[in-house]
This record gives structure tokens, sequence and C-alpha cells, in this order.
């Protein structure tokens, strides 16, 4: 709710440190502000917040996908087995995906 947002953003404004702030379904695209910063997504608002606190980014592992892991488990699949199959739920996370797939 709009409302709500901008009792959010008076609060992040009024803090000494840095704020991330990650609105999903927001139609417009906020710009950063001295001290507040803007996110259209979980792993944007993540990857922001850990800059922030001083971590650079070139020192981070920022693939999209855990190569280690898809070649583990793919060892272990056997030759019949053609699918793998996940389930995500939880409504920041639906939400996040549903908003992600609107916008394509």
């Amino acid at each position: 709710a709009p409302a709500v947002a901008r009792k959010v953003l008076e609060r992040a404004r009024a803090c000494r440190k840095p704020v991330v702030v990650c609105f999903l379904g927001r139609v417009e695209t906020p710009v950063d502000e001295q001290g507040l910063q803007f996110a259209r997504g979980s792993k944007e608002a993540a990857l922001k917040a850990v800059m922030l606190s001083g971590v650079k980014q070139e020192h981070l592992e920022l693939h999209t996908l855990n190569q280690p892991l898809i070649a583990d488990v793919r060892a272990r699949l056997q030759p019949q087995q053609k699918y793998i199959r996940g389930l995500f739920c939880g409504g920041t996370l639906c939400d996040e995906t549903m908003f992600a797939v609107m916008e394509k």
C-alpha cells in the first residue's frame, strides 16, 4: 500500500545507517538517495546489503547457479532419471517470482 511505503521510507530516511529497500511489485523504479538504496528483488537487496557492509563485489561469488552442486547432483543420477523437480513455496518467494514473470 502506498501509505505504508511512505511510512517505511520516512523511517528509513531518518536512519543513520544505510538502508536497502525492496518493495516487491512496485511499478516505478525509485532513484537511490543518500543513505537509501532501492532493490527490485530479494537477491539484489541482499547483494546491496552485503556491499554496504564493506564487502567488495569482486570478492563475491555471483553465479546465478550453484555449479558444484549441480555437478554433484547430476553425478548421482541414474541413467533412467531424466528430471529434477522442485517446489518453491512461501509468500515472498512466490510473489517475487510472480512479479518477475509478469515483467516478461
